[in-house]
């Protein structure tokens, strides 16, 4: 679900994160909206804020891992 932008940005960091055998935790805590946006090619300026989207569900997740949650 969510708009096209929001889905890409998502579905690419998913991508950065498991490419060349996964990234670590520490390693994919540091990834940032613009690493994304860079990674996708740009995003028109209203829709950036879907890049955000999947960086708060990543650093969410981690921080539920983490606490054992």
């Amino acid at each position: 679900f969510g708009c096209g932008s929001a889905i890409a940005s998502t579905s690419i960091m998913s991508e950065m994160i498991t490419e060349n055998g996964g990234m670590t935790i520490d390693k994919a805590l540091k990834i940032k909206p613009q690493d994304i946006l860079k990674r996708l090619g740009g995003l028109p300026a209203r829709k950036v804020h879907c890049s955000v989207l999947g960086d708060q569900a990543l650093q969410a997740a981690i921080k539920d891992y983490k606490t054992g949650i």
